[in-house]
């Protein structure tokens, strides 16, 4: 029985650390004071490129939000991005606590103390088997939890679909071609999800889900290259 608990132990170990990622170094400051000079010059559509590109690395940051939401409200546009699901809010906030680095150490500082509390229990009989259950329990749960927020936050950093619109746009359009009926306006800055493309096109949603397509030389993706 002991040494079934011994390998379980191990097994989590090593898949739990295997899919643990980290980030490469990007600096949030960069990109914050590039949003403040296109701001001071009236560029506001670069200007929440960047604030946005920031608040990808520093979602905390008041100071990012505040800019960016002053360099939204200069753009000549009426949308108005929808609300999350609490749940979802709830589990980005809680990812967003910290880097997928700084994750990735919460992960093995938990596993080192649940080896410790494993070893405790097969050769130092220190510990009940109620008690050592119930905290190996408390350890597991905790390492899959910080797992997961590293991986979602690793996510959001590299593998996100969002974008902001960039150059000459005045519209989305009902199908990928310029012949194609006009379904949204929009404007260079407004902030849009990808939900499909091809060859030139994607396929975007506004921060309002309405839908069309535009042009690839029309889009700046926001996820950061590994």
């Amino acid at each position: 029985m002991k040494n079934r608990i011994l390998y379980i132990t191990l097994f989590i170990a090593f898949s739990f650390l295997g899919t643990s990622q980290n980030a490469n170094e990007f600096s949030a400051d960069n990109y914050y004071n590039l949003g403040n000079e296109a701001y001071s010059n009236s560029q506001f559509g670069e200007a929440v490129y960047q604030y946005e590109k920031a608040l990808l690395l520093d979602p905390n940051s008041q100071d990012i939000l505040v800019n960016l939401n002053l360099a939204v409200e200069r753009l000549d546009t009426d949308i108005i991005e929808l609300d999350q699901f609490f749940l979802a809010n709830w589990w980005q906030r809680l990812s967003n606590s910290f880097l997928p680095g700084t994750w990735k150490i919460i992960s093995i500082v938990l596993l080192i103390g649940l080896l410790a509390l494993t070893f405790i229990y097969l050769f130092k009989d220190q510990l009940t088997s109620k008690l050592s259950y119930s905290l190996g329990g408390i350890l597991i749960f905790l390492i899959l939890i910080s797992v997961l927020a590293g991986n979602s936050r690793f996510n959001s950093i590299f593998n996100n679909n969002y974008a902001v619109l960039s150059g000459t746009i005045d519209s989305l359009l009902e199908g990928p071609d310029i012949v194609s009926e006009e379904v949204k306006p929009v404007v260079n800055g407004a902030k849009v999800e990808i939900l499909d493309s091809n060859a030139d096109w994607y396929k975007v949603a506004t921060m309002d889900s309405e839908q069309g397509w535009v042009l690839k030389s029309n889009v700046r993706l926001l996820k950061f290259e590994e």
